[in-house]
């Protein structure tokens, strides 16, 4: 008979399997894509705040001009963007 060990017996962490030759790059290319896209879904927000706050402040101090119209276009795009890879995911949808 087998003796089996349970993960809070045995005292260590449990590992999980990677393919043999990997040496652990299949964690770290996943971790990569996490990274990558959290900076992009980071960059995405601080467009969409920096041009949403200049767009209300060139309304309220300087009125209907181009300039407004296109800060709140590019926020606009950037929601949009943000919106359509994410869906309210962590990950960006695929």
């Amino acid at each position: 008979m087998k003796a089996v060990r349970h993960q809070e017996d045995s005292g260590g962490e449990h590992r999980t399997a990677q393919p043999a030759g990997s040496g652990g790059r299949v964690l770290g290319s996943r971790r990569k894509h996490y990274i990558v896209w959290g900076i992009l879904r980071f960059a995405l927000g601080v467009v969409q705040m920096t041009f949403a706050i200049a767009a209300i402040l060139s309304l309220i101090f300087v009125g209907l001009t181009p300039a407004a119209l296109g800060y709140s276009a590019v926020a606009t795009i950037a929601t949009l963007v943000s919106r359509v890879l994410y869906r309210g995911r962590r990950e960006p949808h695929q």
